[in-house]
């Protein structure tokens, strides 16, 4: 699936996490709302300011098209947009750039989820909780 109007595009630009590489941007909104797609849609910016060439632009929307369809199983429902950083040729190496994205993009929502501490409550009392290794523990004579 496809972001398709300008409104799709502002909102997700305007509302979302930005991860970098060397040669694009990854705008990722993964919004906590009914209307939430059920699966993951991409949007693809590559201006002018990237290369005056139509090639060269197609390229890099075919090479990121490509990548989104091998990890859209993996990706969260939400909306991605790839942006091209002006300046910034990409190479050959813009597939393994995305790849680590798309990674990025999938432990950061995981970890927005469960949150940095998954497996703790505030509950829990100090001495519930397993102490480092190396480190000693008052004794009940200390207390």
């Amino acid at each position: 699936m496809r972001l398709h109007s300008p409104a799709q595009y502002q909102r997700v630009l305007r509302d979302s996490r930005c991860l970098h590489s060397r040669s694009v941007r990854l705008h990722l909104h993964n919004p906590d709302h009914p209307a939430t797609p059920p699966r993951a849609r991409l949007g693809i910016t590559v201006s002018k300011r990237v290369s005056k060439l139509a090639v060269i632009r197609n390229r890099i929307k075919r090479i990121t098209r490509d990548s989104f369809r091998q990890h859209n199983g993996q990706l969260p429902p939400g909306d991605y947009v790839i942006v091209a950083k002006p300046g910034k040729s990409p190479g050959a190496g813009l597939a393994d750039e995305l790849m680590v994205l798309w990674q990025r993009a999938i432990l950061l929502i995981q970890a927005r989820d469960t949150g940095t501490m998954s497996g703790y409550t505030a509950a829990q009392h100090v001495s519930d909780v397993p102490s480092p290794v190396g480190a000693s523990r008052p004794s009940s004579s200390d207390r």
